[in-house]
């Protein structure tokens, strides 16, 4: 009985994480503008690069959201994931550092975290997903064709959503925008 509990709380802790990457890939793609324009002033790339990044991260996070709720690949998945929120934990790092207090987009505009916070949501994540190492999970039957759609539509969808601005057209205010948001680290028209 106690080991039926522990496997549940296993699956249940393995299916909160899914659940987590699949709300920050929603949230960051319902604001995509703001993500995306956030990327572009971390000043790493262009314009056109970073749209495309914003949607490629949103696509990973779905991606792992799905493949821990469907146990698909956990093991590589857990690395995956592992080095992921390393990653984003050595950024948060550099911020906090810095004195940035913005929000830092892991859940898009819809909750907004500080760097700090969101170190804190990383850090519970890592130790969940180290509580879950041997989580065993269960079989899924036809797990390599789900696998397949899922890496198709969580690449396909958000670039069909909302093309990066380059491959439709600029919007009139965009350099506005940007140059805004580079500067003031705020929205010139949600002044």
């Amino acid at each position: 009985m106690i080991a039926l509990q522990h496997k549940t709380t296993l699956h249940i802790l393995r299916i909160l994480i899914g659940l987590v990457f699949i709300t920050s890939a929603i949230f960051k793609l319902i604001g995509i503008d703001a993500f995306e324009v956030y990327m572009f002033s971390l000043q790493w790339f262009n314009l056109p690069v970073a749209s495309v990044i914003a949607r490629l991260i949103i696509s990973v996070e779905f991606i792992i959201g799905i493949f821990f709720i469907t146990n698909i690949q956990f093991k590589l998945i857990s690395k995956i994931t592992f080095g992921l929120l390393i990653y984003f934990c050595i950024f948060l790092i550099i911020q906090i550092l810095s004195g940035n207090k913005e929000n830092c987009h892991c859940f898009g505009e819809i909750i907004q975290l500080n760097p700090t916070s969101s170190l804190i949501k990383n850090l519970l994540l890592l130790l969940i997903l180290f509580l879950i190492r041997r989580d065993s999970g269960y079989n899924i039957k036809y797990s390599s064709s789900i696998a397949l759609f899922v890496l198709v539509f969580a690449i396909a969808f958000p670039m069909l959503y909302s093309p990066p601005y380059f491959v439709v057209k600029w919007p009139p205010n965009a350099r506005k925008i940007i140059s805004y948001y580079k500067h003031n680290k705020q929205h010139p028209e949600k002044k």
